[in-house]
């Protein structure tokens, strides 16, 4: 009886042991943070980072021709330098072709040179000096063209494709002229309307029959001359089928065509003007028009080598930006050092343009912005102050913080903001504390996905995981010392954008 009395006790006293440990390690859970260091992977050149620039020339000389654009051979030279020097490829109309349509991989460091007008300088002056650089480029002739003063003529073009920097591509058979389009006798460009036909338009189908024609007969003609593959149609007479009113043009029917041929379109306008509405995107490759006035260094630093992202806008005007925050499924919030806004899509290019300017002061280390429901959240740091604005920046409303925010996030329409000294509130009217991660430092930055949310202490080159829903600290994960990162924004559980400012490049950063 006594020994069955000191078992009862004995195993009491150790449930009771177990009951303790239990709540002593669940209340202490939330400071507890595991000592296993994990690296964390860094790849570079997320998908939407676009990947080649194309430029754009027309005449090479040291003699102007009124009416079509020119550089000197000198400042022509100077830009085949640095693009050299800089290692840049040089993509044949092959490679940007299987690069868009096939999914075929091309260099990190891709450059589309590009000619227009069917210009005889591509011969004399251009053809020399990329054999010099062992660069190449794509010549694009309009048929009706040649032979006429000032142009390539059948030999030219033979030399140029047999030279091994040239690609010959097209500009259309006859459609670098104008034609009739109506009863009193205004003309329009070939491709983009209707042309009269004595007392009435074209038909759609009409219409389309011609198209196919006249762009089958130029790539038969460059096929049967020169050898060249059908790729490529670029518009004639400068035209963009972006920049034409969709309801009022054929622009459709157009691209319906150039589908049915499997042939792309190619644009005339600058990189990353202002996008179109429209669901196709191949037929509109833009080009960088290049004059004496063009600073390669300039244009391409560094973005189309997967780093800074340069917007030009219509009148010239460029800024590249470092910071990304998601608007919505397909739109990003991308801000520059001097805190102009656009929108972007998965791609990163700018579906708006250039917005008003931040509302309050700063400069683009000290703004912090976030969507929430239809309208955008700034956060400058540097005066603690949070703005609510509407998707044009105009200020709804704005209140004062008396903390110094370190991040600012949306999930699931709620506002989470993350202080220095590590602690997370939820913003709702006002600020309240959820949870404190007990994570503190100046240089930390922070980013979300869902519940997950990622701390970034540069200074201790550590990222630290927390569920701030269930108020855990999950994990911490050490990056090379050579790396500089600043989060951006959330992918998954374990992967998130970020900048890295020592390359000044956007990274994709998965934990494992």
């Amino acid at each position: 009886m006594k020994l069955k009395f000191i078992s009862i006790v004995l195993v009491t006293f150790f449930i009771v042991c177990i009951v303790c440990s239990y709540f002593y390690k669940s209340r202490n859970y939330k400071h507890n943070v595991p000592n296993q260091s994990v690296s964390s992977e860094i790849i570079v050149n997320p998908e939407f980072v676009p990947s080649f620039v194309s430029l754009r020339f027309q005449h090479v000389s040291p003699a102007s021709i009124e009416g079509i654009a020119g550089i000197t051979p000198e400042k022509f030279e100077e830009c085949l330098k640095y693009l050299s020097d800089n290692n840049f490829h040089f993509l044949s109309a092959k490679e940007v072709y299987d690069f868009m349509v096939n999914k075929v991989p091309i260099p990190e460091k891709s450059i589309w040179l590009t000619f227009d007008e069917g210009m005889e300088s591509a011969y004399t002056y251009v053809t020399p000096l990329m054999q010099k650089y062992d660069a190449r480029a794509t010549e694009f002739v309009g048929i009706v063209w040649l032979r006429k003063p000032y142009r390539l003529t059948n030999n030219h073009l033979s030399a140029m494709s047999k030279s091994g920097v040239w690609d010959i591509q097209t500009h259309g058979y006859t459609g670098n002229l104008s034609y009739p389009i109506n009863s009193i006798g205004e003309e329009g460009n070939f491709y983009l309307y209707r042309l009269w036909q004595i007392d009435r338009p074209e038909t759609i189908k009409e219409y389309q029959n011609r198209i196919k024609k006249d762009l089958n007969d130029a790539f038969e003609y460059l096929k049967s001359n020169f050898n060249s593959e059908k790729f490529f149609f670029a518009y004639p007479f400068g035209e963009s089928v972006s920049s034409l009113d969709f309801e009022n043009s054929m622009s459709k029917y157009l691209l319906e065509c150039l589908d049915e041929l499997k042939i792309i379109g190619v644009d005339k306008r600058n990189i990353n003007s202002i996008s179109n509405d429209w669901s196709t995107k191949k037929h509109l490759i833009s080009r960088y028009d290049v004059n004496e006035y063009t600073y390669l260094e300039t244009i391409l630093s560094p973005r189309y080598t997967g780093k800074k992202v340069l917007y030009t806008d219509e009148t010239g005007i460029s800024f590249s930006f470092n910071n990304l925050s998601q608007y919505d499924k397909n739109t990003f919030l991308c801000w520059d050092e001097k805190c102009n806004f656009i929108f972007a899509d998965n791609n990163l290019k700018p579906i708006s343009g250039v917005t008003n300017t931040m509302p309050s002061s700063g400069t683009t280390s000290n703004i912090l912005a976030a969507a929430f429901n239809e309208d955008i959240v700034l956060v400058d740091t540097a005066n603690s102050n949070l703005v609510f604005t509407d998707k044009n920046l105009s200020v709804i409303s704005n209140y004062s913080l008396d903390f110094n925010p370190a991040a600012i996030w949306n999930n699931n329409n709620r506002l989470y903001l993350l202080d220095k000294s590590g602690k997370i509130y939820e913003f709702t009217g006002a600020p309240n504390i959820v949870f404190s991660s007990n994570i503190t430092g100046d240089s930390i930055k922070a980013c979300a996905s869902g519940d997950i949310l990622f701390i970034v202490d540069d200074d201790k080159k550590e990222i630290r995981t927390i569920d701030y829903i269930q108020k855990k600290l999950l994990q911490t994960y050490s990056y090379d010392k050579n790396y500089c990162i600043v989060p951006q924004y959330g992918l998954s559980n374990s992967e998130f954008i970020a900048w890295e400012a020592k390359n000044e490049v956007f990274v994709k950063v998965k934990i494992k």
